[in-house]
């Protein structure tokens, strides 16, 4: 495909629509990158950051219920001191009252059936009595560190697990959205140096094959010009050949009708000669006529002369 035959509108028009496909090329691949990203970016969005947002307030709920649980032990611990003291002094009161003199006041004394016949002198619902027996509170707290514990503490390790293998995902959709970012930067800056490269290119050669054209078009009309000078001059120089010969013709030309006026008068006259000729011509004819008509009486007296003459030798 030689370029050189083009016409100036088309080598413009190839030109614009290259610029114009490559420009579509590359929105096309700009606009799939960001698809991609976006698509990145509404996993990270949709996904991980709100795992990581109800992971965080279960584990801000687990820390919370570990705190009210370790405030319950300290607060079951500030009891059991309490109630260790409530129960030393309620023993030092006892044997105060066992040893007692009467200058003392008596204590009050408590009805019998306040006192626990198994274990006389020990109120059976006081605190302290409560106290003294078996705590059915330390053995369900034990049992709860026991069994539930081990299984809270396992599940608390089970949301880190969960938590980091979601920061973990998180990360490395952050990675491949910046990885995508930067590709796509990087494809977006190499195809703009290459559609601007290549517009460079495309420009230069159609400015190229333009001048060049121009070039020989003024080339052609330059010598055209030339050409279009000499033929004035020549017919310039034609034009006064034609006028002096023009001149010369006029001059002719009168010259020629002062002839022709001659020739007019000449012909006039010789027109009168032969109207004279004509009638003469006639006269001579009419003349020559009674001529031939006297030669032939003439001829025809000869003969009988001839005859007599014969006759006259016959009889002699």
């Amino acid at each position: 495909m030689n370029m050189n035959e083009w016409t100036i509108s088309k080598r413009i028009n190839m030109g614009f629509a290259s610029l114009i496909g490559i420009t579509v090329m590359l929105g096309i691949l700009a606009t799939l990158l960001v698809f991609h990203l976006r698509k990145d970016l509404l996993l990270l969005a949709d996904g991980s950051i709100p795992s990581l947002y109800t992971l965080s307030e279960i584990e801000s709920i687990s820390q919370t219920g570990q705190r009210l649980f370790g405030e319950i032990q300290h607060q079951r611990k500030a009891f059991e001191s309490s109630a260790a003291q409530w129960k030393q002094g309620f023993r030092a009161l006892r044997r105060a009252e066992s040893q007692s003199d009467a200058s003392l006041l008596p204590l009050p004394k408590l009805p019998a059936d306040k006192l626990n016949p198994s274990n006389p002198g020990k109120l059976e619902s006081s605190p302290v009595a409560k106290v003294e027996k078996p705590n059915t509170n330390q053995v369900l707290v034990n049992r709860l560190n026991e069994s539930v514990k081990p299984d809270f503490e396992r599940y608390l390790s089970a949301i880190e697990d969960l938590m980091k293998h979601n920061v973990k995902i998180s990360k490395a959709e952050a990675e491949d959205g910046k990885s995508t970012a930067r590709v796509t930067l990087s494809l977006i800056g190499i195809f703009l140096f290459v559609a601007v490269a290549l517009g460079v290119f495309l420009a230069r050669l159609i400015t190229r094959s333009t001048n060049d054209v121009l070039q020989e078009l003024a080339t052609n009309l330059d010598q055209g010009a030339l050409q279009t000078a000499a033929a004035a001059k020549q017919v310039s120089t034609a034009s006064q050949t034609l006028s002096s010969a023009s001149s010369e013709q006029a001059s002719s030309v009168e010259e020629t009708s002062a002839s022709l006026e001659e020739m007019t008068s000449m012909i006039r006259s010789t027109s009168e000669n032969a109207q004279k000729a004509k009638q003469l011509a006639h006269e001579s004819r009419s003349v020559a006529q009674a001529g031939f008509q006297t030669m032939e009486e003439m001829t025809s007296t000869m003969e009988e002369m001839n005859r007599a003459m014969a006759a006259i030798d016959t009889s002699s």
